[in-house]
């Protein structure tokens, strides 16, 4: 309680940041929150680039020299600059937050009202597909979507229009382009398009009447240009399936996790094989067992890791021995590849995987991962294991839908050089398969 004349404390100040179109929003990272766990954080910051001499093989071009030469490479590097940091412990807040400014950077209304004068003109597109699906027990889709999001980016020398050519069905035998427009494709498959959303720069009327996106791109601002959903294929093969099984007998707790690749690895991306990237498999562990994974340190807490073994196997003949006499105790966790650990902000075992299929690996190549788990008769069993777990990975130079961009035109006496990066974000929701047994001393307890 507080006295009448006490004073109050002040109230913390509000800051508030207006979005401008050169403004970005960084991925969904994690850092140290305090003793006894990480944060996610996402970060609003301001990019802009600058053209500066690149480096040859041959030689390296002198630092003092100010006027590039026209046999000197030159590169738009971008200078990022950190506005505001925001965090939260839960990842879905997050997301949430992540997808209101995605949405109100695309909606929001901005030109070019001003000529600049580049001495190396480019333009630069991204595809982005973010596929998202629900599997069961048995490895099947059950439901699916895709979106496909196209960035832009141009470093063009006064105000010219912009023309991008997508492999819309709408479009297929209209295109008219020049030669030094075309960009390669790999497939000359065609898509259809729903519920397209455009940025305010794309001419509409132009669009609704020849469905061509036409548009005075921003000034060296890497903005959304446009974005589409897709309908997935049925029946079509993953590039990365996997199972899970949680057993639960007596006071035995063990999940297994059978990861499957279909692709194999190759050194030339002429094969039309990718790899996936970044893979990362989340499982929630029941509250009343986490202490089994963490232990107190000096300072703060540290989590359990996984042995990097395949699991059931032994090397050498001292294990041997020590195994048949009882002596060496299995490991909590044992995966084939890559590295697991339980992180405490998911709350789960997180089974992380930088690259697969690795080198010299073939095709349909299965990895493990093993979470042994001895419960005590004090420890409190869940009437429920968890019904679900997480799944989400890359896979670059690769689309979901086949969407293709397949011309870039510039209205400029020079063409400009054209890059065009593509990039695939797979995110599964995976059902478990959970077996509970009861052991003969339990049903006698029940009884």
């Amino acid at each position: 309680m507080q006295r009448s004349g006490a004073k109050k404390a002040p109230l913390p100040e509000e800051k508030e940041l207006p979005l401008q179109p050169c403004y970005s929003i960084s991925d969904i990272s994690m850092q140290q929150y305090d003793q006894f766990g990480k944060i996610h954080t996402v970060k609003i910051q301001y990019v802009f680039y600058r053209e500066r001499v690149g480096i040859r093989p041959e030689r390296i071009t002198p630092s003092f020299v100010r006027k590039p030469k026209p046999n000197m490479i030159l590169d738009h590097a971008p200078q990022v600059s950190e506005l505001i940091k925001l965090g939260s412990l839960d990842l879905h807040d997050v997301e949430s937050l992540v997808w209101a400014l995605e949405d109100a950077l695309m909606r929001l209304p901005c030109h070019r009202d001003k000529t600049l004068t580049y001495t190396k003109d480019e333009v630069q597109a991204e595809v982005w597909d973010e596929y998202t699906a629900t599997i069961d027990k048995a490895g099947s889709v059950t439901s699916q979507k895709a979106r496909v999001r196209i960035f832009f980016l141009a470093f063009l020398t006064g105000m010219p229009a912009c023309e991008l050519g997508i492999s819309d069905r709408r479009r297929k035998g209209k295109e008219v382009v020049g030669r030094h427009d075309i960009i390669p494709v790999r497939t000359e498959d065609w898509i259809r398009i729903e519920e397209p959303e455009f940025h305010h720069v794309v001419d509409m009327e132009t669009y609704e009447r020849t469905h061509n996106i036409r548009f005075h791109p921003l000034d060296a601002c890497q903005f959304e240009l446009v974005r589409f959903r897709v309908r997935p294929r049925e029946n079509r093969e993953l590039p990365l399936q996997l199972r899970i099984t949680q057993m639960l007998k007596g006071l035995h707790f063990e999940v297994r996790v059978d990861l499957l690749v279909t692709g194999y690895h190759a050194f030339s991306k002429k094969c039309g094989q990718f790899p996936c990237e970044d893979i990362e498999v989340r499982i929630k562990i029941p509250e009343p067992w986490i202490y089994y994974f963490r232990y107190e340190k000096r300072f703060g807490y540290g989590s359990l890791k996984a042995v990097a073994r395949k699991p059931g196997r032994i090397k050498g003949l001292e294990r041997i021995t020590m195994m048949a006499q009882g002596l060496l105790t299995p490991a909590l966790m044992e995966a084939s590849v890559g590295s697991a650990k339980y992180e405490h902000l998911y709350r789960s075992v997180v089974w992380r995987i930088p690259r697969l299929p690795e080198r010299n690996h073939g095709a349909y190549k299965n990895h493990v991962f093993v979470l042994h788990l001895g419960l005590g008769a004090h420890d409190e069993i869940p009437e429920q294991l968890e019904q679900t777990a997480a799944c989400s990975f890359t896979m670059p130079a690769s689309t979901v839908s086949k969407a293709q961009v397949r011309s870039i035109s510039v209205d400029a006496q020079d063409p400009p050089e054209k890059w065009v990066r593509y990039i695939a974000r797979y995110s599964y929701t995976v059902e478990i398969d959970n077996q509970m047994e009861d052991t003969e001393s339990d049903k006698e307890i029940s009884q």
